[in-house]
């Protein structure tokens, strides 16, 4: 079996905050330059799903390149 990650994803499970004064538009901005799209996001789901890997298969799919001597950031968020 694999666990994935989707990563930072902008979908509607942050729907709420557009209705917060101000602070709605910065983070709509903020969404648009770092998070990632939905279909960005599905790419893991997608690659577990489909994808024939190697036995043994990874254990952790992440949609980004994680970098062994600093993984909690790019685990969090980095580049597609």
């Amino acid at each position: 079996s694999i666990a994935v990650n989707p990563g930072f994803v902008r979908s509607d499970i942050w729907k709420d905050v557009h209705g917060i004064p101000l602070l709605g538009s910065v983070w709509d901005a903020f969404m648009a330059t770092v998070a990632l799209t939905p279909a960005q996001g599905a790419a893991t789901s997608v690659a577990a799903a489909t994808h024939s890997f190697p036995n043994p298969p990874p254990l952790y799919l992440v949609p980004y390149y994680v970098p062994s001597w600093a993984w909690l950031p790019f685990e969090l968020y980095g580049p597609f």
